[in-house]
Parts: structure tokens; C-alpha cells; sequence
């Protein structure tokens, strides 16, 4: 049977997980950083907000990976993940790109210069993994509540929770795979919850942008 990661988010804008095209990914968030078991081909990871957020223990996004976790270097030279490169002058969805990360000479180089989470660099590459899927449910600000009986699978704190009723996992996947309760097909369900319309594109990490309005990001403000 296949294994569910469950965590809480601290933010949620884009990066990780960053939900945008036929891939979701998870390069850069707790899950990685700790190295959760859940990383075989058909095991799951899901995101809630925590008990003091607005939108309190709803689920903010859930995916089946696609293939085995990916080491970075990887994940930085593969085609299929060229769009996820990060643009410090690009839109907001190209600020926010989780595919930072390059092997040069032995060491792990910054795509760009830029790097939309710096300052964490230390636990990003400490294990240096990647999570992909194409089946995924992401909601952002359009988070949704889960059944009662279910709730026993969100983490009460920081870390991740892998070690589930194998029921409840089952019922989990069966639910969110029949639709939410609601239908909602597999995709992108919603913006970001620290995304904020600005008529023409989204703009990421609404309060620390820069003055002018301009989709310049302060990198050290992006957590995960």
C-alpha cells in the first residue's frame, strides 16, 4: 500500500508546492528537508494550513508522485522541468519557481543568481530531492475541509506525519481521488494564498514587493 505524507504549511506562494503547469512539484518545503519516506512512485504528500491559520487545517493541496523522488541536478537538466526555472524579472509564477538548484564542479550551484528561498539553501540541498506528480489536487486560497473521520491525519505542529492509519490513508486517497466530495478533478484549483490579483497577472508575496509595484520579490521572505 502506498505511503501518505502529511504536514503543515507555513505559507503558501507558489514555490512549494509550486503548483503551475502539467507538473506539481515539492523541491524546497519540509517534506524535503526531512526526508519523509514517502517518496516512492505512488506514495502521497498533502498540505494543510495549521490550527491558528484563517483557513485552519483544510487541505491546500494533495499529489500522487509520479516517479521515485528526484535528486536536484536532475530535476535541473531534465526538459520537462525547464518552465519551473525561477526569473527574478519574469512573471509572478517565473519568480516563484522551485528549479534553483545545479551540481558545478561537485557542489550545488543557484540557478540565475536567484533563488526565491534563500537563505534556506542549507536544508534544500541537505538531502537534495525533488517530488513530481501529474495527478494532483491544489487549492491555495481555495483550500477545502476535509471529512471529520479524516482529520486525525493533520499534524497537530511542525514536521511531517507519516506513520497513518492505513484505513484512514485509504480513505483519504479515495475521497480526494473521487472528487473532494464535491467532483473537483485532478489540476489547479486556485491561486496561492499569498498571491494578489493585480488586474493583468498575479502578483507574489502581496506586502513584500517593492515599492513600485513591479514583480520584484525579496527572496528572503518566501518560506515554505
Amino acid at each position: 500500500m502506498s505511503r501518505l505524507c502529511t504536514y503543515i504549511m507555513i505559507e503558501d506562494a507558489g514555490l512549494a508546492p509550486n503548483p503551475f503547469g502539467v507538473w506539481c512539484t515539492l523541491a524546497l518545503c519540509t517534506p524535503n528537508h526531512q526526508h519523509t519516506s514517502a517518496r516512492e512512485k505512488g506514495d502521497w504528500i498533502a498540505g494543510f494550513f495549521g490550527k491558528k491559520h484563517e483557513l485552519a487545517h483544510k487541505l491546500v493541496y494533495a499529489m500522487e508522485l509520479f516517479e521515485k523522488e528526484i535528486q536536484m541536478d536532475d530535476y535541473y537538466q531534465r526538459p520537462d522541468f525547464q518552465y519551473k526555472k525561477p526569473k527574478e524579472n519574469g512573471t509572478a509564477i517565473e519568480q516563484v519557481g522551485d528549479n534553483i538548484y545545479f551540481k558545478n564542479n561537485g557542489e550545488l550551484g543557484v540557478h540565475g543568481g536567484w533563488n526565491p528561498h534563500a537563505g534556506n539553501e542549507k536544508a534544500d540541498i541537505k538531502y537534495g530531492i525533488v517530488f513530481v506528480a501529474k495527478k494532483f489536487w491544489y487549492f491555495g486560497k481555495e483550500a477545502v475541509d476535509i471529512p471529520e473521520k479524516l482529520r486525525a491525519l493533520i499534524p497537530n505542529g511542525r514536521g511531517t506525519r507519516i506513520n497513518h492509519d492505513r484505513e484512514l490513508v485509504k480513505e483519504f486517497r479515495e475521497w480526494v481521488e473521487n472528487g473532494c466530495g464535491n467532483g473537483i478533478k485532478p489540476g489547479k484549483h486556485g491561486d496561492p494564498l499569498n498571491f494578489v490579483s493585480t488586474g493583468t497577472e498575479s502578483l507574489a508575496c502581496p506586502g513584500i514587493c517593492n515599492k513600485t509595484g513591479t514583480t520584484q520579490l525579496n527572496p528572503q521572505k518566501i518560506g515554505c
